[in-house]
C-alpha cells in the first residue's frame, strides 16, 4: 500500500494535508530557503491536532547541506528538546565538502534520535 507524506510549512497545510488523505506530515520553516526546523510552538500545535504521523525537518537554515560545528550543534540540541514533544520522526541530512554523505555527522543523529525513525 502506498503511503503519502507532504512537505508543510505551517500549522494550516498540515491540517490540509491530514484531512485530504495524506499519511504522515513532514513539518519545515521557510520554505523559501527550502525548509528549516520549525519552532517549538508550531510543533507542538500540529502534535495537538494532527492524528497521522508527524516527522520534523531538522535543518538549521537554508542553502546547502554542509554544515559548521555550531550548526550541527544546534541540530542536535533540536533533537533532544523535539523528541519530547510526541513526534513520530525526523528528517535531516548532511553532506560533506565535496557532496558525499556525512555518514558520521548523519549517524550521530540517528542515534540521538533513537528510538524515533529518521
Amino acid at each position: 500500500m502506498k503511503k503519502i507524506e507532504i512537505a508543510c510549512f505551517n500549522l494550516d497545510s498540515a491540517i490540509i494535508a491530514q484531512n485530504t488523505g495524506a499519511d504522515r506530515v513532514e513539518l519545515c520553516a521557510d520554505m523559501l530557503v527550502g525548509g528549516t526546523t520549525p519552532i517549538i510552538e508550531t510543533i507542538q500545535q500540529a502534535r495537538e491536532k494532527l492524528t497521522i504521523d508527524l516527522y520534523v525537518m531538522i535543518r538549521s537554515r537554508g542553502g546547502n547541506f554542509v554544515y559548521s560545528d555550531s550548526e550541527f550543534e544546534q541540530m542536535k540540541s533540536e533533537i533532544e528538546t523535539i523528541k519530547k514533544l510526541d513526534v513520530n520522526g525526523f528528517v535531516f541530512g548532511i553532506l560533506k565538502d565535496d557532496n558525499t554523505i556525512n555518514i558520521e555527522q548523519n549517524k550521530v543523529l540517528v542515534e540521538l534520535a533513537n528510538p524515533f525513525p529518521c
